[in-house]
């Protein structure tokens, strides 16, 4: 599965971020000029797949395949009108065929990172399935509900250290 992955600085600056369960991240820092990325989906036949008329960002987040290991960018010249493209393959999670994503780069920083994902990393990647009896899908729901009280807490501390610092900084300043 691949996800959008967003937090303050980011979005702030402007990136974009996806990465797979695999750890492998495709991201562009910042958007060309804030405008949303160009991007085409082509089946293994090489037909146009009907992407919904959506942002990249909707539909690759969620979206049950994985990066390939296959991506390249094909570069033009500054005197060809053809556009620089970012192209990957997109391997579905659960079998089947595989589909070509091309994703127009224009102006932006392309860049590829691979990460080892922790278990706990991993679970943001499972699809959730919620349980059909009531005992069950109580049980679920209290888990989900602990996970982000956890992530909470850890944002909680994360604050608290800025914050320590932020004094610490005060406090020179001012014995100057």
């Amino acid at each position: 599965m691949i996800k959008l992955i967003q937090n303050a600085l980011t979005i702030r600056k402007g990136s974009v971020n996806f990465m797979d369960q695999n750890g492998v991240v495709i991201g562009f820092n910042p958007r060309p000029d804030g405008n949303p990325l160009s991007f085409y989906v082509y089946s293994r036949n090489g037909d146009l797949v009907d992407t919904g008329d959506t942002f990249i960002e909707q539909y690759l987040d969620g979206v049950p395949y994985h990066f390939g290991n296959d991506g390249h960018i094909i570069k033009h010249g500054v005197t060809s009108e053809e556009e620089d493209k970012l192209i990957i393959t997109l391997v579905p999670d659960d079998g089947g065929d595989p589909l070509t994503l091309q994703i127009v780069c224009m102006n932006s920083l392309y860049y590829t990172a691979n990460f080892v994902l922790s278990d706990k990393d991993r679970v943001a990647f499972r699809k959730p399935s919620r349980p059909t009896d009531a005992e069950s899908a109580r049980d679920w729901q209290l888990a989900e509900i602990n996970h982000a009280m956890d992530e909470l807490v850890h944002a909680r501390e994360q604050v608290s250290k800025a914050l320590a610092d932020l004094d610490l900084i005060k406090q020179k300043l001012l014995a100057r």
